[in-house]
């Protein structure tokens, strides 16, 4: 009964989130030189269950793990990973039948743009609820945390 009451109400949930995370974007792509919303493949949209944030660590004078520990400290629920790459789940490595063969999966480099891109991004926990203040406070966090810690 409640998932069927939550699916009613899921394209609201949806489109208040996209909202919300187009107002983090345009403001960060005005305001941030060290963070951005990660890349997305064009002509998609996303749903938002979290946004997405690449960040140029070469620009830091820490890594990424200590830069979303400031956000955290700041009051972001944020997150320094989300690293569910398929390739790397036993669960892919001993299913099968696959096209190609063990020795072929077995190397090191099976998925390096997912692990670059893994790497080089966090996520930041949104809510549907959210308005301009959270919208202006995340922002406002992001941009206070990278002017602290920029070479």
């Amino acid at each position: 009964a409640i998932g069927v009451t939550q699916i009613k109400k899921l394209n609201s949930i949806i489109s208040r989130r996209c909202k919300v995370a187009e107002a983090i974007k345009e403001r960060l792509n005005k305001e941030s030189e060290i963070v951005s919303m990660g890349w997305q493949v064009p002509e998609t949209e996303s749903v938002y269950w979290f946004m997405r944030i690449h960040v140029k660590t070469d620009m830091l004078k820490v890594d990424k793990i200590s830069f979303v520990k400031a956000l955290k400290a700041e009051g972001i629920s944020a997150s320094a990973s989300y690293r569910h790459i398929p390739s790397e789940s036993s669960w892919w490595r001993n299913s099968g039948p696959w096209e190609f063969s063990k020795e072929e999966y077995n190397k090191d480099s099976q998925s390096p743009n997912a692990i670059s891109a893994t790497d080089s991004h966090f996520n930041i926990s949104l809510n549907e609820n959210y308005g301009d203040k959270e919208v202006e406070d995340i922002v406002n966090v992001l941009k206070k945390v990278e002017q602290v810690l920029k070479k």
